[in-house]
């Protein structure tokens, strides 16, 4: 390989080194702004499966199949030069459109969440509804079972023999 190519493989492997930078950033703003439990793990899988690949191929096609120290340190530079120059104003301009788009999915999903809120609070208004005519329901029912008790009281005064076949046993 003549030295010109070797130039463009190095410059090559820098490019590449500034594209795991970029895409490491973009996940970076995923994995912060989205909040969700598996997350993390989905994500590093998707930043190193193509990393792997690329680096791979690159080997592949630029070392001739090897892999070249000069093409793995000109990989590392180019991750460096980004994370130092390029790195801060992709996180900010990443960071604003990750909450822009934010933004719009909580104004896109606000009528289904006051949906929510609203069902949310006619349950537990027809729970205490239910609950406070069950009561109801036995204040009702109190004043017959307080009539037949009045009744079953006068009968005994008055000597009937209603309750003449019920005997009385003691309890163990």
């Amino acid at each position: 390989a003549s030295v010109a190519q070797q130039a463009a493989s190095l410059g090559w492997a820098v490019l590449l080194g500034v594209a795991v930078g970029l895409l490491y950033d973009v996940l970076r703003i995923l994995r912060v702004r989205l909040k969700l439990r598996l997350l993390g793990a989905a994500l590093d899988f998707l930043f190193w499966l193509p990393v792997t690949a690329a680096f791979f191929l690159f080997a592949l096609i630029m070392g001739g199949g090897e892999v070249r120290i000069t093409l793995l340190a000109g990989h590392f530079a180019g991750a460096v030069l980004y994370f130092r120059l390029l790195s801060p104003p992709v996180l900010r301009l990443g960071y604003a459109l990750a909450d822009l788009g934010g933004l719009f999915w909580r104004i896109a999903t606000a009528p289904v969440r006051a949906l929510g809120w609203c069902c949310k609070k006619i349950k537990k208004f027809l729970k205490n509804s239910f609950l406070y005519r069950r009561k109801w329901f036995k204040i009702r029912l109190l004043p017959e079972e307080m009539k037949d008790e009045r009744q079953t009281r006068a009968a005994r005064y008055r000597g009937d023999s209603n309750h003449a076949d019920k005997t009385s046993r003691a309890s163990d």
